[in-house]
């Protein structure tokens, strides 16, 4: 259900703002970084949720916003699409 939420998002934004999703090309970022980057995320869950005591909730949701921290720092592009987007399905 949420995959395809996800789906029907992004084909919402394309119609609604008139933009096109794009590819963007990177030297900085190989496959090996990716799934790094996965590994880290779910270190951070289980050294949360283990070591420290916090509930799953906390601890997937502060893995969660510092994944999307790394994610904007490794494509600054992406945030002012995710600023508009949330601005725009707000309630």
């Amino acid at each position: 259900m949420g995959f395809a939420a996800g789906g029907i998002m992004a084909g919402a934004y394309q119609v609604l703002f008139r933009r096109r999703l794009y590819h963007m090309r990177t030297k900085n970022l190989h496959p090996p970084h990716q799934y790094i980057i996965l590994l880290l995320l779910a270190l951070v869950t289980a050294w949360l949720f283990w070591a420290m005591g916090f509930t799953s909730f906390w601890a997937s949701t502060i893995a969660l916003i510092a994944g999307a921290g790394v994610l904007f720092y490794l494509r600054p592009d992406l945030f002012p699409i995710f600023l508009r987007t949330f601005l725009a399905f707000r309630k």
